[in-house]
Formats: C-alpha cells, structure tokens, sequence
C-alpha cells in the first residue's frame, strides 16, 4: 500500500478518497469497517457515525467491555485503530505469551483465552 501512495502525486491523492481521513478515520477504513449508508466522504460524516464506526469497527470486536484494567484496554484499542484488528491482534496475544506461561493461541482473534489471559497478567 505504501509503494502505492508514494507513486501518487498530490493531485492523484486529492482525486482518492480512500486516503482521506476525519476524526483519525480514512475512507478506506470505514469502507472496511462497516457496510452502512455513510458519506462517501469521511469529512461528511456526524459525530454519532464515526463514534458507531469506532465502536462497531474496533471497540466491539477486540472485546474491550470485557478488559479489566483501563490502561490495559486502552492500548489494546489503540493498537487496533493504529494498525488494524488483524495486525495487532497476533501482537497483542504475543506480548501476552512473552510476559506470562499462558501459552494462548496467536490465531489474531480475541476470545476468551485471550481475554482471560490478558485480565490474568500479573500486576
């Protein structure tokens, strides 16, 4: 994707909206998100869509209602809007095999091995 960009003049960029971005969102990942009757421009979207598409997108499907610790959590949400659900998933449950003897899977989806592993680490 970077090699893309790079070769994309200023002019191409203004013409891509997928590379966009309002509130930390690109068009590119709302399109991945959710499939809902948003915008075709992030910078249209209203306060309630792009707090839906955080939740929807990140908050809900990495599990963060059920992290008991708050920095904890946090991070774990940052890592998923930084780079992706996909990508940090499997970074998350290494960090977790790395610092512990839990031995969870690292098949980059949070369940309740990893949830349970991560609200298990010792303080």
């Amino acid at each position: 994707n970077s090699a893309k960009l790079i070769h994309k003049t200023k002019k191409d960029l203004n013409k891509d909206l997928s590379w966009k971005s309002y509130y930390g969102f690109r068009n590119k990942a709302k399109n991945k998100v959710i499939a809902q009757n948003y915008p075709a421009d992030v910078k249209y979207l209203t306060q309630e869509q792009i707090d839906n598409l955080y939740c929807q997108g990140f908050y809900k499907p990495l599990h963060i209602e059920t992290i008991n610790d708050d920095f904890t959590a946090k991070h774990i949400f940052d890592i998923g809007v930084n780079i992706g659900s996909d990508k940090g998933i499997p970074i998350i449950q290494n960090a977790v095999n790395d610092v512990t003897d839990f031995g969870i899977s690292t098949t980059g989806g949070i369940g309740t091995e990893t949830v349970s592993a991560i609200n298990n680490i010792p303080k």
